[in-house]
């Protein structure tokens, strides 16, 4: 008897906890999921013989954060695509004649490392003589872009 009340019991339970609604957000209210995903893009100001760069990071709302990564000597150009030897998506050069400093921007999972190395026209560069010069939080699992 005992045995029986508690298999009744057991299945008023499952009953009852398996008709929820299901409450907030999600693909079951008709709202789009939102996605996450970072956009970088390079800034350059030249100021006479140097010129300060910077990676600026635009989320899926549009708000962007800048971060600086210093001076350097002659002309700075954007790379189309980083170095593949690095993982690098983008790049900007900076140099002097043929001689001067890559930074590569490196996603991996929650953040874009900015790895600097040195640069040699016509060489490629050894990202072991790299230093990592700055690590940028994105979301984990965001679409990363360039521009």
């Amino acid at each position: 008897m005992v045995l029986r009340r508690l298999s009744w019991l057991s299945i008023a339970v499952a009953c009852a906890c398996g008709g929820s609604a299901k409450s907030g957000p999600g693909p079951d209210d008709g709202s789009a999921p939102v996605v996450k995903k970072a956009s970088l893009s390079w800034g350059i100001k030249a100021s006479g013989a140097s010129s300060e760069v910077f990676l600026a990071v635009t989320d899926e709302n549009g708000r962007a954060t800048s971060h600086p990564l210093g001076r350097y000597d002659g002309e700075c150009a954007v790379i189309s695509q980083g170095r593949s030897t690095t993982g690098a998506i983008t790049a900007v050069v900076c140099k002097r004649g043929d001689v001067g400093v890559e930074l590569d921007a490196i996603p991996r999972p929650g953040v874009i490392i900015v790895l600097k190395m040195p640069h040699v026209t016509g060489a490629d560069p050894d990202p072991l003589a790299g230093e990592e010069l700055a690590h940028i939080n994105v979301p984990i699992g965001a679409k990363i872009e360039t521009n």
